[in-house]
């Protein structure tokens, strides 16, 4: 254990973080990181307990769908573009500007791909094309030692080609229907 440590100054004190003696060793005064801070004439007050900048990127395969027949993947990848990256953790969450939906709560979990970068994807399903153009934004919220970024792909959405359902035919369908153009070759379907 130990005391919290504050600097009084003309305008107030600065806490300066945890100090104390442990199995008597004297640890000093650290940041919430452990790091050693001083209380000299200008002490370090935590210039460094900024977050890290992240990016994030989204990309989407298949990008292009017709609608009613599949999803697309959408991964984020966050990276932390400081010097000697740590990995970003917590989730994503995805949204769109176009009908559609996503896979759970439109919500992902990271996990670490290389040191300082972690991703993790959804599958998401147009409902409706709409302008046939559905921004897919991937947002990062941050965790304690990163900052929050977003990046976003554009799926495009197409029409069924007869304006509805794909016809599909069954076997005997196809069957009954190769006896029946046999028996009447002049007969338009």
């Amino acid at each position: 254990g130990g005391d919290f440590r504050q600097l009084s100054t003309s305008t107030g004190t600065i806490d300066l973080g945890v100090a104390g003696v442990v199995n008597g060793v004297d640890l000093g005064t650290f940041d919430f990181e452990g790091q050693p801070r001083t209380s000299g004439a200008a002490p370090d007050i935590g210039a460094d307990e900024r977050q890290r900048p992240t990016t994030t990127t989204a990309a989407c395969a298949p990008n292009s769908l017709t609608l009613g027949a599949g999803s697309s993947t959408c991964t984020a990848t966050v990276t932390d573009t400081a010097g000697s990256p740590t990995t970003p953790t917590l989730s994503v969450d995805f949204t769109t500007n176009g009908a559609g939906t996503f896979s759970g709560t439109g919500s992902c979990t990271l996990i670490q791909v290389t040191p300082g970068q972690a991703s993790c994807p959804v599958t998401y399903t147009p409902t409706a094309v709409g302008s046939g153009s559905h921004q897919i934004r991937a947002g990062y919220g941050g965790d304690l030692t990163h900052e929050p970024s977003q990046g976003s792909t554009v799926v495009h959405g197409e029409d069924l080609p007869s304006g509805g359902q794909r016809p599909v035919l069954e076997p005997a369908a196809v069957a009954d229907l190769t006896w029946a153009m046999s028996q009447n070759p002049g007969c338009p379907l």
